[in-house]
């Protein structure tokens, strides 16, 4: 149906549709009362009244396809979104997986560092228990009460 226009052209094309295409059995078109130019479809058995033709899709053409170009931006932009997510996504766990790398490499390096300075403590304290104990045996009992 051709969208509602002031222009007598346009009303003539409306005219002439509407003849082209008759109501559905026990409909009439009205106008109203409150809003003089409007009109209504009445259907006469069960008293039902709308402002949409009826047995047409309730948006005329153009307007179906502003509708349906905005569905299609909005699946667009929907999926750029989730393309997006998914790429943000993918940052995040190689990020999380750099981050496990550099934290196993440095428990790892931390874990041979202390390994090592625990050897050599161990070396060094070893010498020096065995020093000491030589020293204690050597000394006489009564030495190990006295101050050094």
């Amino acid at each position: 149906m051709p969208a509602r226009c002031g222009s007598v052209q346009a009303r003539a094309r409306q005219l002439a549709w509407e003849a082209k295409h008759p109501l559905p059995r026990h409909w009439v078109k009205r106008e109203s009362r409150s809003q003089p130019g409007r009109f209504y479809y009445f259907h006469s058995i069960t008293q039902r009244r709308t402002w949409h033709r009826p047995g047409l899709p309730r948006q005329d053409p153009v307007e179906m396809a502003q509708r349906k170009r905005s569905r299609e931006l909005r699946r667009q932009r929907q999926h750029e979104a989730e393309a997006a997510d998914a790429a943000r996504q993918v940052q995040v766990q190689r990020l999380a997986r750099a981050e496990q790398l550099v934290f196993r490499d440095g428990v790892d390096q931390r874990v041979r560092q202390c390994t090592r300075i625990a050897a050599a403590m161990s070396v060094w304290l070893g010498d020096s228990i065995g020093r000491l104990g030589g020293w204690l045996v050597d000394r006489p009992h009564s030495v190990v009460g006295d101050a050094v």
